[in-house]
């Protein structure tokens, strides 16, 4: 019953297009400072590129940098290959005010041992798709994209419930994760931290369920 209500209740998403103006389709992987910390900011589309550059920015920024995130999305197998090293190096991701984080970038974004998102900042999840066709603005889902991101997001501690409804709008489409009513976000039970880090946080999302 909790899964089939909550899967009605993912009528708040909307399409991803009216939602805002994405980045330039540029990827982008810099290091910066906010602070007093080193920043590894990842902006743009997520491509074979950026996979390529987060290793090397890593090494160059030292210790443990915050991760940055504006992107619309991009290639899963890159943003899934970031996602991991993100993990195993206990990194916190950060949507920063007013910037967005969609599609594959929202899967990197979960792999932060702390998760933010900043004033005006939306994080958001799709099916997986494969390339559009001709005469198409997107792709049909990918059954096989889909068991990536499914696996993935299992090694990351997701249950199936989680799994589900991260995957369950159309391509087009957006969950907006931060958009979700308190209860909703309880019953996903997705924590983050709403804010910058080294501000204070207005509110820790995702609270414990109630007992009973």
């Amino acid at each position: 019953m909790r899964l089939a209500v909550m899967l009605l209740m993912l009528v708040l998403a909307q399409s991803a297009g009216a939602m805002s103006t994405p980045p330039p389709d540029v990827p982008r992987v810099t290091i910066e400072r906010f602070g007093g910390r080193d920043v590894v900011v990842i902006s743009g589309p997520i491509l074979e590129e950026t996979e390529a550059a987060f290793p090397a920015a890593l090494a160059q920024a030292g210790g443990r940098p915050l991760v940055f995130l504006d992107s619309p999305g991009g290639i899963i197998q890159s943003g899934l290959a970031i996602g991991r090293l993100i993990r195993a190096n206990r990194l916190e991701t950060v949507v920063p005010n007013r910037a967005i984080c969609f599609s594959a970038c929202g899967l990197i974004w979960l792999a932060g041992g702390e998760r933010w998102i900043g004033e005006g900042a939306r994080v958001g999840f799709h099916a997986a798709s494969a390339a559009p066709s001709r005469g198409r603005s997107t792709g049909r889902v990918s059954s096989s994209g889909n068991a990536l991101v499914g696996a993935y997001l299992g090694q990351l501690g997701m249950n199936d419930l989680q799994i589900g409804v991260l995957t369950e709008a159309s391509p087009g489409r957006m969950l907006v994760l931060n958009s979700l009513r308190p209860e909703q976000l309880a019953e996903l039970d997705i924590a983050y931290r709403r804010g910058m880090p080294g501000a204070a946080p207005r509110a820790r999302s995702a609270p414990k369920r109630p007992a009973g």
